[in-house]
């Protein structure tokens, strides 16, 4: 059996080209072999790409100038939530008219009217954040795009208001699909939820009419004025809180002491305590999660 010709360092670790591979004097017979894959139309690797970074920088050596990632494969290089079933395989490329976007197996294509601005995450070609959004009303559910238009408001260090306008600004520069869920969902975003659940739970609470909380928003014990933490949804006039418990709550030892003490805490302090998890994000929880909030905020009066 003949022996295997290793591969090049400066064909490992990213995608490359035949002409890339010629030039290493690797030959058409060592790509055959079963330890190189073809991820993409035209371009071979070493090893299978796992990740959406890994996938587009193994297929950025087909990128033609003017080309750069865009839509859903942009908005996980901006590290942005998207839905689970989500298909990430699929790497999104664009380009702006009149240039031709490319279209293969597990590419596929844009032809834009505009980049917005040139950014780079880890030296991959990509729109600016607030332009990635705009890409995306067409593709997204109103809550989905809700949890992207809060990351964007709790990324920039824009007051509030002036970042939201500047959302919309953004939608409205070229007419686009989905400008009016977009703009349904910056007007509907909000700065301090710390994760996609929590936006979740916001939204949930606002279409049942229970009244705006503050959001992770500091609290201290009334006498000693002793950091109590900052729970996730706090009705400071009521003295209730909301916490989300997401699974480490559970599963990391030392967040689940943490809570237990904290709880306490509030609890001596005046606080009612109401805690939710990823189950409460069901139709049926999402009802008993409002039955819940409501009783302690009316209970309180």
């Amino acid at each position: 059996m003949a022996e295997r010709i290793p591969m090049p360092d400066s064909l490992t670790g990213s995608g490359f080209t035949r002409a890339q591979a010629a030039e290493a004097g690797i030959t058409q017979g060592r790509l055959r072999r079963k330890d190189v894959t073809r991820p993409f139309h035209g371009v071979q690797a070493t090893a299978v790409p796992e990740t959406t970074l890994a996938r587009c920088h193994a297929y950025a050596v087909r990128l033609k100038p003017g080309q750069f990632f865009t839509h859903q494969t942009a908005a996980r290089l901006h590290r942005h939530t998207l839905p689970s079933d989500d298909d990430a395989s699929v790497l999104h490329v664009g380009a702006v008219r009149p240039a031709d976007a490319p279209h293969s197996r597990r590419v596929r294509g844009h032809r834009l009217l505009t980049r917005g601005e040139a950014w780079e995450v880890e030296g991959l070609p990509v729109p600016d954040p607030p332009e990635v959004f705009c890409q995306l009303g067409a593709d997204l559910a109103h809550e989905d795009l809700i949890v992207i238009a809060d990351e964007l408001l709790n990324r920039t260090a824009l007051d509030e208001q002036a970042a939201r306008d500047r959302l919309l600004q953004v939608v409205a520069r070229i007419r686009r699909v989905g400008a009016a869920a977009l703009v349904r969902a910056v007007r509907s975003s909000r700065r301090g939820s710390r994760s996609p659940a929590e936006t979740r739970i916001r939204l949930v609470l606002d279409a049942a009419g229970i009244p705006p909380a503050e959001l992770n928003a500091p609290i201290t014990e009334s006498v000693t004025a002793r950091y109590l933490g900052a729970p996730d949804f706090v009705w400071r006039a009521q003295r209730v809180v909301l916490e989300y418990e997401g699974d480490q709550h559970r599963t990391d030892q030392w967040q689940f002491r943490t809570d237990i003490v904290r709880y306490d805490d509030l609890m001596a302090d005046g606080w009612r305590v109401i805690r939710a998890t990823g189950d409460h994000l069901s139709a049926a929880g999402r009802a008993d999660l409002v039955r819940r909030v409501r009783r302690a905020l009316e209970q309180a009066r």
